[in-house]
């Protein structure tokens, strides 16, 4: 059941959950081999390496570049990673960074999004873009 709140989540509380997703994923791929991590081609699912750098690459497109105006953390992130702009298809074949630069996008954007909810810029829009109706991340 969930329960209907419009009460702002505690910056901690994002940072944690934050933290906790990224703990949750590396247990989740620790020890698979880069075919693991690229997985079949199918229509219903993308490779995982992708879907890793994807998280991180929304977060910093919707928050850190759109909204702070910062420059993308990698080169070409857009063309890796925007799911509107890269067909299906072709997330196979992407020069995606291997796994340790997928990670380590991704704890880049994670730190620069803790730092960004921790710090002074922390707004109410910024807010919104981590908190929905039901109080879920």
């Amino acid at each position: 059941m969930s329960v209907e709140t419009t009460h702002p989540v505690p910056v901690a509380d994002l940072v944690a959950a934050l933290a906790d997703a990224d703990a949750r994923t590396r247990a989740l791929i620790d020890g698979l081999d880069d075919e693991q991590l690229m997985g079949p081609r199918l229509p219903i699912v993308n490779p995982l390496r992708w879907e890793i750098g994807h998280v991180a690459w929304f977060h910093e497109y919707f928050v850190l570049r759109r909204l702070d105006g910062r420059e993308p953390l990698i080169a070409n992130a857009d063309g890796l990673y925007d799911s509107m702009k890269v067909h299906h298809d072709t997330r196979w074949d992407l020069p995606l960074p291997d796994l340790a630069g997928t990670l380590d996008y991704r704890a880049r954007v994670l730190v620069a999004i803790g730092e960004r909810l921790s710090g002074a810029r922390a707004s109410v829009r910024v807010m919104k873009v981590f908190c929905t109706k039901g109080g879920a991340l």
